[in-house]
């Protein structure tokens, strides 16, 4: 399993300082479809990428980028919370069709 912290959105990110929403889409839309695991080890590797990836967007929205910026950028979601709920909702899909409710 590839690690989500070397995804194109977060490349973009840290390297360009930018928050480029259609990587963000293609980020979610990853974590969605990550294969189930099937050791123990995988789970705990898949865990350790989502909280990885969760930490890596909650810090950039908060000290990388100032709220102004973020409500410049072209189709962002409203706030930094509707970013934040996205990705917690793409991370709560994955974690309930793999490990049950």
């Amino acid at each position: 399993m590839e690690r989500l912290l070397e995804h194109t959105f977060f490349e973009t990110l840290e390297y360009e300082q930018k928050f480029n929403i259609s990587d963000f889409q293609n980020l979610l839309l990853t974590i969605k479809n990550l294969p189930q695991p099937t050791t123990l080890e995988e789970t705990k590797r898949l865990t350790i990428n989502l909280m990885e990836c969760q930490r890596a967007i909650y810090l950039s929205l908060l000290f990388h980028f100032d709220p102004e910026d973020l409500a410049e950028i072209i189709n962002l979601p409203t706030s930094s919370t509707e970013i934040i709920s996205q990705f917690d909702e793409a991370m709560d899909e994955v974690l309930k069709k793999h490990f049950g409710k």
